[in-house]
C-alpha cells in the first residue's frame, strides 16, 4: 500500500501538531513541577514554624512546672505524728506528703490542705511507694519531710532543712 502525496502531507501535519502538543504539555508540566516544589517548600516552612511554636509553648510550661513555688508551711513532728499547717492564703490541692524523700521514701496522699487549719497525720500511715510497707517511727529515723501540692499558681513544694 502506497500513500499519496496528500496523505503523506496530512500525516506530517498531524505529527507536527502532536509534537507541538507534547512540547506544550511538557512546558505546562514543568510549570506545575515548580509550583508543586514551591508548595512543598512553603509547607515545610509552615511545619517548622508551627512545630517550633508548639515546642516553645511546651518547654515554657515544662519550665514553669519544673520551677516549684515555695509553699509557706508550718510543720511539727511530735513522737508519732506530724502536724502540717498551710500558712499560705490559698488552699493546696492534690498533695503528697513524703517522709525520707532522699531514699526509699514513704508517702501519703491528701486531697486538700486548707489555709490556717493544722492537720495531723500518723507517721505509720505513710506507705513506701509501690509496696504496703509502712514507715515505722520506732525502727526508722525521719531524715526529712516534703510537701508537694498543686496551688492556684502552679506546683508548690516545701521541704525540711
Amino acid at each position: 500500500m502506497t500513500l499519496t502525496q496528500e496523505e503523506k502531507e496530512k500525516i506530517e501535519e498531524e505529527e507536527r501538531v502532536r509534537a507541538n502538543a507534547r512540547v506544550e504539555y511538557a512546558e505546562k508540566n514543568k510549570s506545575h513541577f515548580w509550583r508543586n516544589i514551591g508548595i512543598v517548600i512553603i509547607g515545610f516552612f509552615i511545619f517548622v514554624i508551627v512545630s517550633s511554636a508548639v515546642s516553645d509553648s511546651g518547654s515554657s510550661s515544662s519550665k514553669s512546672s519544673s520551677k516549684d513555688i515555695s509553699l509557706n508551711a508550718d510543720v511539727k513532728v511530735n513522737n508519732l505524728i506530724v502536724e502540717v499547717t498551710n500558712k499560705d492564703t490559698f488552699n493546696w490541692t492534690d498533695c503528697e506528703l513524703i517522709v525520707n524523700y532522699d531514699s526509699d521514701y514513704f508517702r501519703i496522699n491528701i486531697d486538700s490542705i486548707p489555709t490556717d487549719k493544722p492537720l495531723t497525720y500518723r507517721l505509720n500511715d505513710f506507705v513506701e511507694l509501690g509496696t504496703t510497707k509502712r514507715f515505722d517511727p520506732y525502727a526508722e529515723v525521719m531524715r526529712n519531710f516534703v510537701i508537694d501540692c498543686n496551688t492556684p499558681h502552679g506546683k508548690g513544694m516545701w521541704s525540711s532543712k
